[in-house]
């Protein structure tokens, strides 16, 4: 597994050099966005749900990720046909599969929570926790004193 913060500037960069409507670009600024990379590294079929997975808050609540299926549904209410960007929802991995996408928590920016992600072997669930994560800050932008 691996997580990448992604800012807001990097989102609607991407999502407006593929022509995608001001709605979608903007309201992503209402989530925090990690570059998400699965891959099984270990022998036999392993499955996920990223449904199942909890990012957990300082006081104990709970926020659940917007899934993939989630977000298309969303876009194509309004037309919208794009669906790359975003890492699958539920997924089997043989051995040495890997994917990869933005993972989506509706969480303010400069929020911290753990991750606690969960898989499956066979029947057996498993799950991790990756502590510690921040939501990727807003950028400041400090202009030069031209005086």
């Amino acid at each position: 597994r691996d997580l990448n913060q992604l800012q807001a500037e990097y989102i609607h960069a991407m999502y407006r050099s593929r022509g995608l409507p001001d709605s979608i670009v903007y309201g992503m600024e209402e989530f925090c966005v990690f570059g998400t990379i699965a891959k099984n590294t270990s022998a036999g079929p392993r499955h996920y749900r990223v449904a199942d997975w909890r990012a957990k808050l300082a006081d104990g609540s709970e926020v659940i990720p917007k899934t993939k299926s989630q977000w298309l549904d969303e876009w194509r209410e309004i037309g919208v046909r794009y669906a790359w960007s975003l890492l699958p929802d539920d997924q089997n991995f043989a051995e040495g599969d890997w994917s990869q996408g933005f993972t989506t928590v509706q969480l303010p920016r400069g929020s911290r929570f753990d991750l606690v992600y969960t898989w499956t072997k066979g029947d057996q669930p498993y799950s991790g926790v990756i502590p510690g994560m921040e939501c990727p800050p807003v950028t400041l932008s400090i202009e030069e004193d031209t005086e």
